[in-house]
């Protein structure tokens, strides 16, 4: 691994946080998170570090080189990169970079990654970089209050982070109407996320997106990689993940929690996508069960 930093920093946070089994088994997870505001000759070169940077503009300005091309990152833009790839990035020598960064890897990381990279990456220009800015803050604000449930907790808002973030490329360089198509999606992926536990339809979804559930099953998949169903079910999954660790609901409980009203059919599609069944997820986890309970 290459890595050179030439640090000169007047105010800086830095918080690593080494991830348990179960949270490397999860969809994302924290490895390091922090606040930098710059002198001049600050510069960071990095190469071979298995993990993923997103840095936020607080004001100022950097530049990253990165792929052979070099990019100007200001307030309006939020930076995203492998580092496992060769990267150099540097404050302005008058306007100085104050920013926050957070470097997270998991089981689907890399699949955001290259979606993002796809559509207009490594830079994007946010609609709302204060909403990025309060995602990244939210996930400080659990390491510093020591939150017990940061594991279960982060996932969800990086989640949260990354949806943002691809919906920003998948917005760059569409016409208008691409837009509305791209903010149907979000309208879906925010009621199932809200209704997950109540019976949702597809054909209830394409009505709410004012689409045929023909179109509708196409746009999506197209966007999330996930048909709507398997999106939904996925995520009643991963829901129920977290009641088995943390709760001693019992299983028919948990299914009916996750709206799915039919044990059968919930066993059997926890076996699909996490190849055990739900007691046998649960023993596994059942230290940090424990622990979470206390």
């Amino acid at each position: 691994m290459l890595w050179e930093q030439n640090l000169d920093l007047e105010s800086n946070i830095t918080k690593s946080l080494t991830p348990s089994e179960m949270a490397k088994r999860s969809f994302h997870y924290i490895q390091h998170i922090g606040h930098y505001v710059c002198q001049k000759g600050y510069k960071t070169t990095r190469k071979g570090y298995d993990s993923f940077l997103i840095i936020c503009t607080i004001k100022g300005k950097g530049y990253l080189k990165y792929r052979n091309i070099l990019h100007e990152v200001d307030s309006s833009k939020v930076l995203f990169i492998d580092c496992n790839e060769y990267q150099d990035y540097y404050t302005d020598a008058s306007d100085l970079w104050d920013f926050v960064w957070i470097h997270i890897n998991g089981a689907n990381t890399k699949q955001y990654f290259e979606n993002i990279m796809q559509n207009g990456g490594p830079i994007l220009t946010v609609n709302n970089d204060r909403n990025t800015l309060t995602l990244i803050e939210s996930i400080f604000e659990l390491i510093m209050n020591d939150d017990l449930h940061i594991e279960l907790k982060a996932p969800q808002i990086i989640v949260s982070l990354l949806t943002e973030l691809t919906m920003s490329a998948q917005m760059k360089g569409k016409n208008s109407s691409n837009l509305t198509r791209v903010q149907a999606v979000k309208v879906a992926v925010e009621y199932i996320r809200c209704k997950f536990s109540e019976t949702v339809t597809v054909s209830g979804l394409a009505d709410l997106c004012n689409y045929t559930p023909f179109y509708f099953i196409k746009l999506f998949k197209s966007a999330m990689g996930y048909s709507p169903y398997e999106y939904l079910t996925k995520y009643r999954i991963s829901v129920a993940k977290e009641l088995l660790i943390t709760t001693d609901y019992s299983i028919d409980k948990i299914a009916d929690a996750v709206g799915m009203k039919n044990p059968s059919a919930f066993f059997a599609s926890f076996k699909k996508y996490e190849s055990m069944t739900p007691l046998k997820y649960r023993q596994c986890n059942s230290t940090t069960r424990i622990a979470s309970i206390k």
